[in-house]
């Protein structure tokens, strides 16, 4: 690896990733601080270095794994900023695990002019054992649906009916 260059590792969807592929700049003004209310001091888009199966159980139910983008970047384009995840590797199983601060790296946008390609990988996505956010609000929005479909239970204690 180049001194004056980062090798970072960002989870996205197909979609990112189609775009980021076909040269699109990406953009992403989201303020992950959210004033304090936050786990990210983050803005934008977020990258991390060092081990990424750790990462991915960090994330777990946060992002889209679909797939693992991996780039090479100069330090101007991205922010270093930290993000508070679960410490897995503290965990005692007994209760939740502790929360810890982590290094991660932030852009407001990117593309393949400035954040070059070197790897793509879909493992993550079809390993069975992490679940992209994506999935979770599919499943609540299937959830909501039910709730409110006539007959339901959930429709008559929403209506106030039951």
């Amino acid at each position: 690896m180049k001194k004056d260059k980062l090798i970072l590792h960002r989870f996205c969807s197909t979609a990112e990733f189609e775009l980021y592929l076909a040269g699109q700049p990406l953009y992403n003004p989201t303020d992950h601080y959210r004033g304090g209310h936050g786990g990210s001091t983050s803005t934008g888009f977020c990258f991390f270095s060092g081990n990424v199966s750790d990462w991915a159980q960090r994330l777990n139910g946060i992002v889209d794994f679909d797939v693992l983008l991996t780039v090479e970047v100069s330090p101007v384009c991205v922010r270093q900023s930290q993000g508070v995840y679960a410490d897995w590797a503290n965990d005692n199983g007994a209760t939740t695990p502790p929360r810890k601060i982590f290094t991660e790296y932030c852009a407001k946008s990117y593309s393949r002019d400035t954040f070059r390609f070197i790897n793509a990988d879909r493992s993550y996505s079809s390993s069975g054992r992490y679940i992209s956010r994506s999935k979770i609000f599919e499943q609540w929005d299937c959830d909501s649906q039910e709730l409110n479909s006539p007959g339901s239970t959930g429709a008559a204690y929403a209506s106030g009916n039951a």
